[in-house]
């Protein structure tokens, strides 16, 4: 019997490991067939598929595609990822991100929280895309903020405290809708 996993996310958006490492992990706990579905990239497929042929773990490349409907979040599996029109449809997604993020940041300073774009950059790392999870982890790390976090100490905490779609420190930002994704 296989044992799959078909939503695995990488450090090139808000996972923690690299491409090579998620393949690793899967191997070492017999899973058999992964996708990478990283959130409105696919920079991390070439190396995923690689260690995938290399390890013997079967790689279906994918995408986590953020429409602008309801917040959904559509799955590509399959796909060509490096078609040219998906490419650019990727980059305007990477593009309003990063000027969503930058946006909250200056909400969240503004809100009394200390936070530093260089922070966000940092939890950041080798992130194509910047997320939600990098502003909190840039927090939560800067010992200023304790106070002000009132117990609050994880990401998921600190998102649905000061990130959630309806708080007033988020930024909506264009996202492709849902037929075009």
């Amino acid at each position: 019997m296989n044992t799959i996993d078909l939503q695995v996310h990488s450090n090139f958006s808000d996972g923690r490991h690299t491409p090579r490492e998620v393949v690793i992990m899967a191997k070492e706990k017999g899973v058999q067939v992964i996708s990478l579905t990283d959130h409105d990239t696919v920079a991390g497929l070439a190396e995923a598929l690689a260690t995938g042929e290399e390890l013997g773990v079967k790689i279906i490349p994918g995408v986590e595609i953020s429409a602008e409907e309801h917040g959904i979040h559509i799955l590509g599996y399959g796909i060509d990822y490096k078609n040219a029109e998906l490419l650019a449809e990727l980059e305007k997604a990477k593009q309003g991100r990063l000027e969503g993020a930058k946006k909250m940041v200056a909400n969240l300073q503004g809100a009394g929280f200390i936070v530093e774009w260089e922070d966000v950059l940092k939890q950041a790392g080798a992130a194509d895309v910047i997320v939600r999870p990098h502003i909190a982890r840039a927090i939560l790390e800067r010992p200023e903020n304790k106070e002000k976090l009132a117990g609050i100490s994880s990401v998921g905490d600190f998102i649905q405290a000061h990130l959630l779609d309806t708080n007033p420190n988020y930024v909506k930002r264009s996202h492709i809708n849902a037929p075009q994704a």
